[in-house]
Order: structure tokens, then C-alpha cells, then sequence
């Protein structure tokens, strides 16, 4: 079954995005419409920091773009000691 997706924004650009919960992880896979921007795949937890912070924000959206330059989608979740990590991904 696929997953059924829903109008929402970018939290990156604030663009009008796709988006959809996916049980792995506990993520939210956002597909950007913005071709200056980028998909990303982002943890709950992770989610809530980068709503709070303009500074996070900034630093993924550079990352988001270099990550759709390699055709690939920016992973981001908590680590166990409590950091935000990232890394480009392939599509699930």
C-alpha cells in the first residue's frame, strides 16, 4: 500500500511540500516543491528543534541541497546522546 500523503510546508523554505508519516523511525518524509530546495526525511524529535530554531533551520537547508545535488534525500534524527545528525540518503 502506499503511503497517502498531505499538503504541508517545507520546514526549510517554507514552500509548499508533500508530506506523509512513515513508521520507521518515527519520521515525517517531506517532498518539497521548491527546485531550489530539496526532500528530507526528519524525525519527530529532530522536527520539533528545527521549528524552534532559525539557525538549524539554515544550516539543513544548505545541507538539503547538496543532498538532492546527489539525487539523494536529507536524512535527519537524534542521536543517543541527544545531537542532531544527518546524512544524505537513497529514496526509500
Amino acid at each position: 500500500m502506499s503511503p497517502s500523503f498531505n499538503d504541508s510546508s517545507c520546514p526549510f523554505c517554507g514552500v509548499s511540500a508533500q508530506t506523509t508519516k512513515i513508521s520507521h523511525g518515527d519520521r515525517d518524509v517531506f517532498l518539497c516543491s521548491n527546485s531550489e530546495c530539496g526532500d528530507s526525511e526528519i524525525s519527530r524529535t529532530a522536527m520539533k528543534r528545527i521549528k524552534d530554531s532559525f539557525d538549524i533551520r539554515s544550516e539543513y537547508q544548505g545541507k538539503v541541497k547538496l543532498c538532492k545535488a546527489d539525487n539523494k534525500v536529507l536524512e535527519i534524527t537524534v542521536s543517543s546522546n541527544n545531537e542532531l545528525q544527518s546524512a544524505c540518503i537513497e529514496r526509500r
